[in-house]
């Protein structure tokens, strides 16, 4: 299954001890019922790639056709470190719908 993701940028928290992620997203996916579409926003340490935290982990199933104000807090994920925002989009493409934006 192809996975699609945007190049991360690499956010530095030295001594913050409150952060927020806010975008702004556009769903149109798979809407079959099955998991084979599927969308995912993850917080990763820079030292060591790990995940620190998972903030969308969504199947298809969804078709927004407006654009969301999304928000998460990313307080304890973040304070005192050095992180990566990863984006991905995993699609079988079996049907194609308009994608995540």
């Amino acid at each position: 299954m192809p996975r699609f993701r945007a190049v991360p940028s690499r956010y530095d928290f030295p001594a913050a001890e409150k952060a927020t992620l806010e975008f702004w997203e556009w769903v149109d996916m798979d809407t079959d019922g099955t998991t084979d579409d599927r969308r995912e926003v993850l917080v990763k340490n820079a030292a060591d790639n790990s995940t620190l935290d998972t903030l969308i982990q969504a199947t298809s199933n969804q078709a927004e056709a407006n654009w969301t104000l999304r928000s998460y807090s990313l307080d304890q994920a973040v304070c005192g470190r050095q992180v990566y925002l990863q984006f991905n989009l995993y699609s079988d493409q079996a049907n194609v719908d308009g994608g995540w934006f």
